[in-house]
């Protein structure tokens, strides 16, 4: 019989350094303040944080790690809890919430699943955004709740707001844009369609003249045959099946244009339309990298966005890498950007500037412990995200 310990902390808490907390514990705030100073670093390993007093982020991060259950390895409580950094790093099994949180840097998705559990995620509107999504660790949500962003639409081109997976382009600016992404399958007249639908709230609801991208991963597929695909939109709480731009069923990915009215979207059977066909995989892929230095990376992901972005193509190689790294765009840059290295706490421990008419740039990590890294490259509006391995 395993006994459950539990942490009770009552006064004022700073943590200045490191704190782990492990093996089916519970950190429980009663009715003080755990305050973490700085860029800290909670781990906790195995266990639960319970917050029904005050918790104070800082610039820190919570880590959620080991191999407990999900529900071993839950955020609850009575208070509201925001995250500076927020990171499920768990090795078997994933993470679970408990009660509504809000993350308003990143939410680093390492190693295994967060579940939302019928709460709702939210990511701050003005940084907040998801990282290192992929097929085995990703937020999920079959029992109800959403992860949502909130941006001004200010003629979006090309944007994945919060990387929360939804590719837009509109002309039009006007008011604000909340998008939330839920994870439980649409019902879509005698079928179901795939687990994951975006709904969106926006003051100007008609002649938008969009474009969007629905990303998606083939987790998410729940039984429907992917090359089958069709693009869904709800009116007026009837689902229709538009007609699409295409399916790219290699970058997991549906396209759509002309749209004036945003309401809800997902992906169920429908007729495909120019499809792209997945390639056979061969040994290295799969996500799978070659070991060989020489190999490039050509990203082709979940966050990939439409062409005409100067981020949609990237080669960032050699990775893995012992040292340098090159990362080369497909065309020119149109506006002054930026590529931060970050380690898996959300940190940026490098930042170079990339200036207008840029299209390649060096990175020298030989100085740097080796693991896994997160490379954050922004060019206006636009963001992309890789996850980098130092050897």
């Amino acid at each position: 019989m395993s006994i459950i310990k539990e942490y009770f902390w009552i006064g004022i808490l700073f943590l200045l350094s490191t704190a782990v907390c492990r093996g089916q514990h519970t950190l429980r705030i009663a009715g003080g303040n755990l305050k973490v100073v700085g860029n800290t670093s909670l781990v906790l390993r195995d266990a639960q944080l319970v917050n029904n007093g005050a918790f104070t982020a800082g610039t820190g991060t919570v880590s959620m790690t080991g191999t407990a259950t999900d529900a071993q390895a839950a955020i609850n409580g009575s208070s509201s809890t925001t995250f500076y950094n927020l990171q499920v790093n768990k090795s078997s099994n994933g993470s679970q919430l408990q009660r509504a949180v809000q993350v308003d840097n990143m939410l680093l998705m390492t190693a295994g699943n967060l579940d939302l559990n019928g709460n709702n995620l939210t990511l701050g509107d003005a940084n907040g955004i998801i990282a290192g999504e992929s097929e085995t660790s990703r937020v999920t949500g079959a029992s109800g709740g959403f992860i949502s962003k909130t941006i001004p639409f200010s003629a979006p081109a090309g944007v994945n707001p919060g990387n929360i997976g939804v590719v837009l382009t509109s002309g039009i600016s006007a008011g604000s844009l909340t998008i939330r992404r839920g994870h439980i399958p649409q019902t879509l007249g005698a079928n179901t369609g795939i687990a994951r639908h975006f709904e969106f709230v926006h003051s100007n609801t008609t002649n938008l003249n969009l474009s969007g991208q629905f990303l998606y991963f083939d987790a998410e597929l729940n039984g429907n045959t992917e090359a089958n695909l069709g693009f869904w939109r709800e009116d007026a709480s009837i689902w229709s099946n538009p007609s699409f731009t295409s399916h790219n069923v290699n970058s997991n990915n549906v396209s759509v244009d002309g749209i004036n009215l945003l309401t809800k979207w997902t992906l169920g059977p429908g007729s495909p339309q120019n499809l792209v066909d997945k390639p056979t995989a061969s040994p290295t892929e799969n996500n799978a990298v070659s070991s060989d230095e020489e190999e490039s990376f050509r990203v082709s992901d979940p966050w990939a966005v439409p062409t005409t972005n100067p981020l949609a193509e990237i080669r960032v190689f050699p990775n893995p890498t012992t040292g340098y790294l090159r990362v080369d765009f497909q065309q020119t840059l149109p506006a002054d950007g930026h590529i931060q290295l970050l380690n898996l706490r959300g940190q940026a421990i490098r930042t170079l500037m990339l200036p207008a008419g840029e299209q390649q740039q060096a990175l020298d990590l030989s100085n740097l412990p080796k693991g896994n890294y997160m490379l954050r490259i922004v060019c206006g509006e636009q963001l992309s995200t890789h996850q980098v391995v130092l050897q």
